[in-house]
This record gives structure tokens, C-alpha cells and sequence, in this order.
């Protein structure tokens, strides 16, 4: 039968004329195509075709046929049909609408992957520069075939990227990216590109191909006119912040995470992401060493978004930032606009803790002007200590302060603000520098201002290695200031404070030692401030007593001989001697003589001990009152001695001979008080030296001399003096 239509159509095809009068071409078509279908399909199609040759019609007869066996729900022998029909007319123009038939004949097959196998497999053939194309040159068709290619690579691209969402495998991400690739590559001017470039991104992404991710997110970012280029750049910093987290050191990917949100920033400064970013941004400086880039991100959030709940942590980081820049009075601005923030905010506990913060950075500003400007750094540190006197180093503050304006040439106000410190801080640390740079600076123009300045340092720092020697100087200087009485508290005062400074305490003691021998006379003997009784040594008496200090300044001489004044010990041995004189004066030589003698020659070496004592120490004008002293002393015995009882019941011959006896004992003690007189007048010659102590030896000495020979003018006078007393007959 088929055969029968195919020569019915020949005739036609061979006389068009015989179609004027009866044309039965349609109907001849409709039945040849109902045979071929009934005869087998396509593969009764080729057998008669291939047995005929080529007929105009056979292209036409092959589309019906498709048709039909579709219709008829014959949906694989259709494809197969439209397969056949791009297969033997390859350049057609109605070959592209067999590649669309082909497909959609497979998807109502209920074949989806062999639809967009199809659609892959055709898209090629109607791109520029296939076959197709050349021998087509209709602009409009060529137009349709391309938009064929580019709906059939969308279109299975989009399949797998769905299927890839749900089951996440890396075969569909990678189809479906391999596919996007393919249409940014061959259309990147499409209106639709920045869309595919963005599904690239996210299947690179998933395919954790993260650079490919990035270029793909930030070309659909790019795009003017496409409505998602906000989410395109966010999805973009995703990517880069998670390739950042993989090697956190990495300083090139920090940068251009970093560059990234700034550009994002720039262009989508009101979304509602950038705090976030920014966020980021941030702490990302931070890790790489880029205060400045922390410092930036942080205020964008405080400035831009003063509403988002981590604006104070913000102002903080910022604080932060700048700190570590060394910008330390920004720094303080942050910290204080990071405290407004958290109270306003509710966070009490982060505005306590930042709170210190504030002063701090004033400190350390003021530190670094003092380099630049010492008079500026002066008020900036006397400020600090001003409003923050509770900072931990407001104390400091104030004593950088008087250095600042001391290095500025500004000693007035240094001394000022060092009267300041030590005034608030009376025991601070840098308070005990203070009290010694204002005594130092005040002790040429003010001693008694310099003097206050060492006392008050040396009770707030008893302890301190300096107190001692500033005690002593304070004495000094209000001593010099014509200020006795704190001089001498201070040295007593150093007395209590110091007992084992044995050296200072003598030096000290010296002076009051004197004072107190000045009160020893006729009503105040030397035992009444010494406290010694019989054969006792030098005792020390309770505090406050008369002699006190003479007491303890004995006491300490014994350890330091080298250093004790010899004129004081001269001076207490003397007072000893003469009190010792007076005892040895009252004891009266009566019977039974020999004790008498014994208990007056007792108190005798009591004198002369004490006298011999003083004079050994050779300090005038004490050695010349002991010398004389003692010659007084041994003719004073002498003297007992011949005017001493007698026995009872002595006469004539025997009371005579025991005269004598007595004038011979009393002769020797004689001699010896005269010896000690002439050489008394001998030593005071040599050194020319005349006083009361040489008078008195003189006028003593002379006329016993002179008496002694008056009975025997032949013996030439002893020329013991030169100048003989006056009223004495040469």
C-alpha cells in the first residue's frame, strides 16, 4: 500500500499541473504516512525510501510520521522517528524543530534523562560555526537555534542543580556547573548571565572549588541591573571567609576578605548584613596586626549602626584598635563613646569594665606628648590626675606632671604640683620621690621649706634607706633656717627612730652632752646628772631626766673611741675629779691616824685617777685644771697630813721626832703637787698660752717656793718661771 501512495505522490511531484484539476496530495500523504506506521515505523520509512532514492517529499513524510506515532502515544518510535529526521537532514531549517520535538517527545516517554540527553546532544548543531548555522543565514532562524542551545544548557543545568540541593551529590553540582561554565562562557553578555554566574558560584562553592565560587558570585555582584548582586557579593564573602578559616595565617586571603567587604560596604551600605561584615572585617584586621583596617571597620559599626547590640563591644574593639596603633587619644574617645554605648545599652558590667580604660589612654598620651611637648604633656597629666583621682596611676600622673614642667623650665609649677601630690598621696610610691625633688629645689631659696619636705618624707617612709640621712638634713637645714626647736625634735626624733646608728647618735648627742655639763656647778654636781654613786661606772637613767643625754652619749663612747669628743671626756673627768676633791677635802685625819690616812689616800686616788684621766686626753683648757687639780690635790694631802691629830700623851723629844716624821711624809706629796705645777707652767710656756688654770699654778707655786729657801740666801734662786709673780721681793 505504501508503495501505492509513494507512486501517487511521483506523479505529482513529476506533473504539479495535475493537482489544478484533482489534487489528492494531502490526502495521499496522510494515507502513505498511516502505512509506514502500520508497516513497521521509521524502519519502514528507511526500506522504502532507501529502495526509491530520495523524493521531495520524504522530509515532509517523516514529520508526519513522528507526528502520528506520537499521537498515537507511540512515543519511542516517534523519537526514534525524529532522530532519523536530524540524522538525514542535518542543515535543514526544520531541523531545528525536530531536535524540540525529539525532546519533548522523550519527556511525554516519561524519560526525562534521555529528554535532556537529547537537548545536550542537540544544542551543538545550531550554535555558530556548526553546519547548521552556515547553511542557514536567516538571522531570525539562527537566533531561534541559538536560543534552542542556550534554553537546552539552562534548562538540564537547572535540573541538576535542584537535584544537586536535595541529595548533595558533587556528580550533579559538578554537571550543573560544568553546564553554567558553558553558558557564561558562550553568552556573557546574556541578560542571563549574571543569574548563571551566580548558580555557578553556588555549585563551585558546594564543590568547595572556592576560587571559582568567588569569581562566579562576584561577576553576578558586578552586575547593574540584576536585583540579587547584594546577595551574589554576600554569598561571595561566605566563600572567602570559609577559605579564610581554612588557613587563618594566610595574609593574602585576610586582604582580600578584608578589600571584599569594603567593596561590599560601599555598594550595600544599607543592608542589613554589613554590620556583620564589618563585624568581621574587624576581628580579621585584628589576627593580621591591621589596627588601622580594625579601627575603620569598628567605627563604621558605631557610626553607621549605633542600634546594633554589639555597638559597644565596637566602640570598644575600635579603642582597641587605635590603642594598639598607638593612638592613644582617639583610643580614649572610643573607650569613652564604648561606655556610653554599653549604659544605654543596659550593659553595665562591659562599661565597668572599660571604664579604666579611659584614664589609661590619657596617661599614655600624655606619655608620648612629653617627647613632643613637655608643657602640653604637664597639663595633660595634672588634668588625668584631676578628673580620675581613683585611676590606679593618678598618683604618677601627678609626679610626671612636676617632671614635665620641670623639663619645660617650669620649676614653679613643678614644685606646685609635687606640693599636690604629696599633699593627696602624703605615702605614695612616686610621693617619696616628690618630698625629695621639692627639698632639693627649695633648699637654696627656702631651707625651711626644704627641711619640711625631707621630715615629711622621712615619717611617711620610716623604713625607706634614704630616711635617716633626710632626717638629719631636715635638722640641719632648719637649724640653718634659724628654726631650733623642729631641728632639735627631728633629732630626737632620729634618736627613737635609728638607735643603732651609734655614729649619727654621738654626733648628735655631742651637743646636748655639752649642754649638760654646762649645768654642772656647786648646786648641781656632776653625780647628780650621771647618777654614779661609790665605785659605780657611768649609768643611763630614765628618758627625760637632767643629764640624760650626757648619760647616753657616755655610753655610746665606749664603742667608739675614734670618734667621741675627747673635750667632753675631758671635761666629765674633770667635774668627776673635783667632786671627787671635795669628798677627799672633808675627810679630817684624827686618831686612830692610820685609818684616817687610809680612807683619805682612798679618796685621793680617787681624784687623781679622775683627773690624770682628763688630763690624758690633752684638750685645753681641761688638761691645764687637772694638772693644776692635781698638784692642789697631793700638797692638799700634805698639808692634812702636817695638820693632822696628835697622840695623846706625846712631849718634848717624842712629840718632836713624830713631827717630823709627819714633815718628812708630808714633803714627798709636796714635791710631788709642786712637780705637777712646774710642769703645768713649763708646757703652758712653750705653747705661750696663759688662763686661769697657768694663773692660779703661778701664784700658788711661787711663794711655796720661795719660802722653802728663805732661810738659805746663799743658794741661787730657782729659776723655775720667768715672769715671778707681782709683790713677791726679787
Amino acid at each position: 500500500g505504501a508503495d501505492a501512495f509513494r507512486r501517487l505522490l511521483d506523479i505529482y511531484e513529476a506533473n504539479p499541473e495535475g493537482a489544478q484539476t484533482t489534487d489528492l496530495r494531502r490526502e495521499t500523504e496522510d494515507y502513505l504516512v498511516h502505512c509506514l506506521a502500520r508497516a513497521g515505523g521509521i524502519s519502514a520509512f528507511e526500506t522504502l525510501f532507501e529502495r526509491t532514492g530520495s523524493r521531495a517529499y520524504e522530509a515532509k513524510t517523516l514529520t508526519s510520521l513522528a507526528h502520528l506515532l506520537r499521537s498515537v502515544s507511540l512515543f519511542d518510535e516517534a523519537a526514534a522517528a525524529d532522530r532519523t529526521w536530524l540524522e538525514r537532514y542535518p542543515t535543514h531549517p526544520d531541523a531545528l524543530d525536530a531536535a524540540r520535538r525529539l525532546a519533548r517527545t522523550l519527556e511525554r516517554a516519561g524519560q526525562p534523562d534521555a529528554a535532556r540527553a537529547a537537548l545536550l546532544e542537540g544544542a551543538p548543531r545550531f550554535l555558530p560555526g556548526s553546519e547548521w548555522h552556515e547553511a542557514n543565514s536567516s538571522p531570525e532562524l539562527r537566533g531561534e537555534g541559538i536560543e534552542f542551545a542556550q534554553n537546552a544548557y539552562r534548562k538540564v543545568a537547572l535540573h541538576h542543580h535542584h537535584r544537586a540541593r536535595e541529595t548533595n551529590q558533587a556528580k550533579d553540582w559538578s554537571r550543573a556547573l560544568d553546564l553554567y561554565d558553558n553558558i557564561v562562557e558562550r553568552w556573557p553578555d546574556s541578560p542571563g548571565a549574571p543569574t548563571y554566574h551566580y548558580y555557578a558560584g553556588e555549585a563551585a562553592a558546594a564543590l568547595d572549588r572556592r576560587e571559582q565560587a568567588v569569581t562566579h558570585f562576584e561577576v553576578a555582584a558586578a552586575s547593574d541591573t540584576a536585583s540579587f548582586r547584594a546577595d551574589a557579593a554576600w554569598q561571595a564573602l561566605t566563600v572567602r571567609d570559609a577559605w579564610y578559616e581554612t588557613a587563618p595565617g594566610d595574609t593574602a586571603l585576610a586582604a582580600a576578605l578584608i578589600d571584599a567587604i569594603d567593596q561590599f560596604v560601599e555598594r550595600h551600605g544599607d543592608d542589613s548584613r554589613a554590620p556583620d561584615l564589618l563585624w568581621r572585617k574587624g576581628h580579621v584586621a585584628i589576627e593580621h596586626g591591621q589596627p588601622g583596617a580594625a579601627a575603620a571597620a569598628f567605627g563604621e559599626i558605631v557610626r553607621s549602626h549605633p542600634d546594633d547590640p554589639r555597638s559597644a563591644l565596637a566602640a570598644r574593639y575600635r579603642a582597641q584598635s587605635f590603642y594598639e596603633a598607638d593612638e592613644f587619644q582617639a583610643a580614649g574617645l572610643s573607650f569613652t563613646k564604648a561606655v556610653l554605648l554599653a549604659q544605654k545599652t543596659g550593659n553595665d558590667s562591659l562599661a565597668v569594665v572599660i571604664a579604666p580604660l579611659i584614664p589609661h589612654c590619657s596617661f599614655r598620651h600624655a606619655e608620648r606628648m612629653q617627647k613632643r611637648d613637655p608643657a602640653e604633656a604637664a597639663t595633660l597629666f595634672e588634668e588625668l590626675a584631676l578628673r580620675w583621682p581613683s585611676f590606679s596611676d593618678a598618683e604618677q600622673a601627678l609626679y610626671r606632671a612636676g617632671l614635665a614642667h620641670d623639663e619645660a623650665g617650669h620649676g614653679d609649677e613643678a614644685l606646685r604640683v609635687w606640693d599636690t601630690l604629696v599633699e593627696r598621696h602624703p605615702q605614695g610610691d612616686y610621693s617619696r620621690d616628690a618630698y625629695l625633688q621639692i627639698a632639693d629645689r627649695r633648699e637654696s631659696e627656702s631651707p625651711a621649706a626644704a627641711a619640711a619636705a625631707l621630715a615629711s618624707f622621712a615619717q611617711a617612709f620610716p623604713t625607706d634607706a634614704d630616711a635617716p640621712a633626710a632626717t638629719l638634713r631636715a635638722a640641719d637645714l632648719y637649724a640653718v633656717s634659724g628654726n631650733p626647736t623642729p631641728a632639735d625634735e627631728l633629732r630626737t626624733r632620729y634618736l627613737e627612730q635609728f638607735p643603732d646608728d651609734e655614729v649619727n647618735a654621738l654626733e648628735i648627742l655631742e651637743p646636748r652632752a655639752r649642754e649638760d655639763l654646762a649645768q654642772v656647778g656647786p648646786e648641781r654636781p656632776i653625780s647628780a646628772l650621771l647618777g654614779t654613786g661609790e665605785g659605780a661606772a657611768i649609768d643611763s637613767a630614765a628618758v627625760g631626766t637632767p643629764g640624760e643625754d650626757l648619760r647616753r652619749y657616755l655610753d655610746l663612747a665606749a664603742g667608739h673611741e675614734d670618734l667621741v669628743s675627747r673635750a667632753v671626756l675631758a671635761e666629765v673627768h674633770y667635774h668627776r675629779g673635783v667632786e671627787a676633791l671635795d669628798a677627799f677635802e672633808s675627810v679630817r685625819l684624827t686618831l686612830p691616824l692610820e685609818n684616817a690616812i687610809r680612807v683619805k689616800k682612798e679618796h685621793l686616788e680617787k681624784v687623781l685617777g679622775e683627773l690624770r684621766a682628763c688630763a690624758a686626753h690633752e684638750v685645753s683648757p681641761w688638761n691645764r685644771a687637772a694638772a693644776y687639780q692635781i698638784g692642789s690635790s697631793l700638797i692638799g694631802f700634805g698639808d692634812a697630813l702636817g695638820a693632822s691629830e696628835r697622840p695623846r700623851g706625846l712631849a718634848g723629844d717624842d712629840l718632836a721626832a713624830y713631827e717630823d716624821v709627819l714633815e718628812e711624809q708630808s714633803y714627798e706629796f709636796f714635791d710631788k703637787g709642786e712637780g705637777a705645777w712646774i710642769l703645768l707652767l713649763r708646757r703652758a710656756a712653750e705653747a705661750d698660752v696663759e688662763d686661769e688654770w697657768v694663773e692660779r699654778a703661778r701664784d700658788d707655786l711661787w711663794p711655796r717656793l720661795a719660802s722653802r729657801f728663805i732661810h738659805r740666801p746663799e743658794l741661787e734662786h730657782p729659776l723655775v718661771l720667768l715672769n715671778p709673780p707681782e709683790g713677791v721681793d726679787q
